[in-house]
């Protein structure tokens, strides 16, 4: 992708932008004059994190959890099966953008499976973990950009999707909106959100989750003790999520993701049971990130597989629908 710069625009303007070299990576200037930097190999079109500073975090403290060349397991290329209800090699020679990559498990899938250019695109500084994981891929690229104001030109790309992301932004229809507008006429969406009741199995909107009670306590937290916290959090649910009788009444007190746990349309889950060796070395990492993953984010918001279906049909999706996990979605943009 040595012509990469020729598939982003200046999210300001829309304008193309050219590349003057120089420092670190050089800067990339719209014919306007708004420069943005290219740091460590990544065009960075924020000045902050932002609300997502706790992915940056997360994914560079694990980096390569979820990477199935790094695992031995074929988890991502199962999940990513679940959400689409598409192998990969159906993108092969297809045009694709991520919108939240964190440290690219999907990227990976479909960069191996032959996408001619699959961009993936993070608020945080998981990009970097990005960068280092799909380094080895010439038909992949990152970037650091807001998904409300995504560096690209509109219809450009043939399939664009967002897995576990846009709930936790201010205003996640919103952002679903966003993406829409970067598929070209006859492309595909996919989008996967937080489904209510998903794992705690309270679908009710009212009652607290665990997130919602432990959420703030984490957060609150010096940094320097918040994963020690975590950690010893995440010690105690393993252990109370499999004890016989009580373990599914602790599941719901003190969750975590258990990959002994897992049952299928579950991120974790490999038909026959995958790697078994691989999955127990896993099994730790795994469940610590997911402890990160549910307590430290900003923004957690849980939604009903109907409510999300609604918001295919108002960004004017044609045959949208479910996919076999719950809150996700896939539907076609109009080809007039």
């Amino acid at each position: 992708m040595s012509d990469r710069w020729d598939d982003l625009r200046c999210p300001h303007c829309g304008g193309a932008l050219r590349h003057e070299p120089g420092g670190d990576g050089g800067t990339l200037v719209c014919g306007e004059g708004k420069r943005y930097p290219v740091v460590r190999g990544v065009p960075r079109f924020v000045d902050s994190e932002a609300y997502a500073g706790s992915f940056g975090v997360e994914w560079n403290r694990f980096p390569r959890v979820q990477l199935d060349s790094a695992t031995g397991t074929s988890i991502s290329h199962h999940r990513f099966r679940q959400l689409t209800g598409m192998d990969p090699s159906e993108l092969a020679g297809k045009r694709v953008l991520e919108a939240g990559c964190g440290p690219g498990r999907f990227l990976e899938v479909l960069a191996a499976a032959g996408a001619a250019r699959v961009w993936g695109a993070d608020l945080s500084l998981a990009v970097e973990a990005a960068r280092d994981n799909l380094a080895g891929h010439g038909n992949c690229a990152i970037v650091q950009a807001d998904l409300f104001e995504l560096p690209f030109a509109e219809q450009s790309f043939d399939f664009v999707y967002s897995f576990g992301v846009v709930h936790h932004t201010p205003d996640p229809e919103a952002a679903f909106r966003n993406l829409v507008r970067y598929v070209k006429p006859g492309g595909t969406v996919a989008l996967w959100v937080y489904g209510r009741g998903g794992s705690s199995g309270i679908r009710s909107k009212w009652i607290p989750r665990p997130h919602h009670v432990y959420g703030p306590l984490f957060r609150a937290l010096p940094s320097r003790v918040r994963e020690p916290a975590l950690a010893a959090y995440t010690h105690v649910a393993l252990a109370a999520g499999g004890l016989p009788v009580v373990g599914r009444l602790m599941q719901l007190v003190a969750p975590v993701q258990d990959l002994r746990l897992k049952r299928p349309n579950q991120d974790g889950y490999e038909p026959g049971g995958g790697n078994r060796e691989a999955r127990e070395r896993l099994r730790w990492d795994w469940a610590l990130h997911s402890s990160f993953d549910r307590f430290t984010p900003t923004y957690v918001n849980l939604y009903d597989h109907d409510e999300v279906l609604e918001w295919g049909r108002r960004a004017g999706l044609e045959e949208v629908r479910k996919s076999e996990v719950a809150a996700g979605i896939v539907g076609r943009k109009p080809a007039a």
